[in-house]
């Protein structure tokens, strides 16, 4: 037990869990395993649930929201977002404008999207990131913290840098 939640080991656990109560949060991992978790948890039945600060500000026109969505506190989400399932936008990022964010991304703290960006799926975005308007990521990369994105990142690639430069394919 931690902090009076269960720590669920087995899928059996799972299963029993659910029974009580099917709902559920994932708050751990990297983008790919809390895919895996969700996938596991609405195979077995689980209701995901959003856990979202009411220290944050979220927009209310044209904003759509996935399942199993944590986002913490002082982030700030404007007007026409699309965020897919289960990301993570950690405390103090700010996200503008007409942009779409992809399933099991993850924001970390301070990072800052401008407007009209696409994030894709399963992408990592390192702390204080800044991704300039207009820009796209794609599937499953990596944005190193501090990094400046100027330009396009393709799928599977990790870029780090001020600009951000390719440093390597992601397998």
């Amino acid at each position: 037990i931690l902090f009076n939640k269960k720590i669920i080991r087995s899928e059996n656990e799972l299963k029993l869990c659910f029974e009580k109560d099917s709902r559920f949060i994932i708050a751990v991992g990297t983008p790919l395993h809390r895919k895996k978790l969700y996938d596991l948890m609405i195979q077995n039945g689980g209701e995901p649930v959003n856990l979202i600060s009411p220290n944050s500000s979220i927009g209310k026109i044209n904003n759509f929201l996935g399942k199993a969505l944590n986002i913490m506190n002082n982030v700030v989400i404007t007007t026409y977002i699309r965020i897919g399932n289960g990301v993570l936008i950690n405390t103090g990022s700010i996200i503008t404008h007409d942009c779409v964010i992809g399933d099991f991304t993850e924001i970390c703290p301070g990072v800052k999207i401008a407007g009209a960006c696409v994030i894709g799926e399963n992408v990592f975005i390192g702390t204080g990131a800044i991704i300039l308007p207009g820009i796209k990521i794609g599937n499953n990369s990596i944005v190193a913290a501090g990094s400046v994105v100027k330009s396009n990142i393709p799928d599977c690639t990790m870029y780090a840098g001020n600009p951000a430069v390719l440093k390597k394919h992601i397998k």
